[in-house]
C-alpha cells in the first residue's frame, strides 16, 4: 500500500495521520536540492525501468538494511511516500515495492534524471530516505548555443 503524506510544522507523527488525496493534482514546485547530512547515501539514474516498473536499492545501501520485508518512507520536499522494501533477495535484487511507482509519477521523475537516496533511518520495522531528484533536462538557454550535434561542434560554456 502506498500513500503520500504533507509534512507540516506538527511533529512527524502528527503528519503520518494526515494524508493528502491522490486523485487530486498538487501543485508541482520543484524543491530545492538540499547537502547531504553525513548519512550513508548512493545515487541512480533512472531508467526506463526504474520509472515504469520498480528500483532496485543500490547494494551500497542494500547491505545496511534488514534482509526482510520493511515499511519505507520517502521525503522529498516536505511530503512523504509510503511503500514497502522486499529485503528478501528477489532475484538478488533488494527493491522498493509498486508504491514507488506512485513516487515517480508525483514527482515527475523521468528516464535519465539521478536520484540521490540518503538513508535517514533503518530498522527492522522501518527505513526512511530523503530523496533528491536531479533533472536531465539540457537547460533552454543553453540550447540556443548548439549549432550541431556533432565532436566538431560542440557546445561551450562560459562564465
Amino acid at each position: 500500500m502506498s500513500a503520500r503524506q504533507k509534512l507540516g510544522k506538527t511533529s512527524e507523527k502528527e503528519a503520518a495521520n494526515v494524508s493528502t488525496p491522490m486523485d487530486v493534482e498538487p501543485s508541482f514546485i520543484e524543491p530545492d536540492i538540499e547537502p547531504l547530512t553525513g548519512k550513508p547515501f548512493a545515487h541512480l539514474i533512472m531508467s526506463k525501468s526504474h520509472v515504469k516498473y520498480y528500483m532496485s536499492i543500490p547494494m551500497k545501501l542494500a547491505k545496511l538494511l534488514a534482509s526482510a520485508v520493511v515499511p519505507v518512507e520517502l521525503i522529498r520536499g516536505g511530503m512523504s511516500w509510503k511503500m514497502t522494501y522486499e529485503g528478501e533477495d528477489f532475484k538478488n535484487s533488494r527493491r522498493l515495492d509498486a508504491g514507488w511507482k506512485t513516487f515517480v509519477n508525483d514527482n515527475r521523475i523521468e528516464a535519465g534524471d539521478a536520484c540521490v537516496l540518503e538513508l535517514l533511518e533503518s530498522s527492522s520495522e522501518l527505513i526512511k530516505f530523503k530523496v533528491q531528484i536531479l533533472r536531465c533536462k539540457f537547460p533552454d538557454k543553453l540550447l540556443e548555443r548548439i549549432s550541431g550535434d556533432t565532436m566538431d561542434s560542440p557546445i561551450l560554456i562560459d562564465d
